[in-house]
């Protein structure tokens, strides 16, 4: 009750430092200068604030512009990246809230984040992927083309790697004579897995395979892909959380357990 007071005070006293200080700086008069002013947005209990760039931070709100909340504004984290999928942002945001609200302690939030990851064991595949977008993937097959065909020589050519993906879940479609999946096309939004060798599962040897967004389901073919789950335990789970945390210095290493050697996909 006497922050928001205090707050609404200093956003006052700024304001009337202003004219004086815009004239001095820049001769501009103090008329002028006073058209200079600040208002205060939010008046956050706590927060958590990264010093490499502009707008990374978490506050944890209680007012918003006069109005009494409780939420927590994120700006520039994991949370707020397309790549991060959704399931995994809604976890982030819980955790910072129990953070900034509940003073939740890293043994708190590791035991959290080593629960979510180990769930990746026994999950709804898709929840193995990472959201991307498949931009101009008959570009990508062009390139391909021609490469394979002038005998693959000269440099690999670049391709994006979501494109990538998406011309090997094409490849894999064709490989099991797929016609009632539709091929992913220019544009699609997809998720992005990561793959094992696997000689038997993986036949074609390919090292990462796209699944699109708008998929009602998932081919009997592709769930049996030998997916990298390691790789997403820590692409999507560890490096995510790390770095909504990393002020924190919080790390959150992978505990060796009895599941990482018997289940996986």
């Amino acid at each position: 009750d006497e922050l928001v007071p205090f707050c609404d005070s200093l956003s006052k006293t700024v304001n009337s430092s202003f004219p004086s200080v815009m004239d001095e700086s820049f001769f501009v008069g103090e008329e002028r200068g006073g058209l200079i002013e600040c208002n205060r947005e939010v008046v956050g209990r706590n927060g958590l604030w990264k010093l490499k760039g502009k707008k990374l931070y978490a506050i944890g709100v209680v007012d918003e512009e006069g109005k009494r909340v409780k939420k927590v504004k994120i700006m520039g984290m994991a949370s707020q990246r397309s790549d991060t999928p959704d399931y995994m942002r809604t976890f982030l945001k819980d955790m910072m809230d129990k953070v900034l609200f509940e003073d939740w302690n890293y043994q708190q939030v590791k035991n959290e984040v080593d629960t979510l990851r180990d769930s990746l064991w026994s999950c709804d595949v898709r929840m193995l992927g990472r959201p991307n977008k498949a931009s101009e993937v008959s570009v990508g097959a062009r390139k391909k083309l021609e490469w394979v065909e002038g005998g693959l020589r000269g440099p690999k050519p670049r391709i994006h790697f979501a494109v990538t993906a998406a011309l090997h879940f094409n490849e894999y479609r064709l490989y099991h004579n797929d016609l009632i999946t539709p091929k992913i096309g220019n544009g699609e939004k997809v998720l992005v897995f990561d793959l094992l060798t696997d000689p038997i599962r993986n036949p074609l040897g390919l090292d990462s395979i796209a699944l699109s967004t708008n998929a009602q389901t998932v081919p009997d073919w592709f769930e049996n892909l030998p997916f990298d789950v390691r790789a997403a335990q820590f692409s999507i789970i560890q490096a995510k959380a790390e770095n909504m945390f990393e002020m924190l210095d919080w790390e959150f290493p992978v505990q060796k357990n009895a599941a990482d050697e018997v289940f996986g996909y």
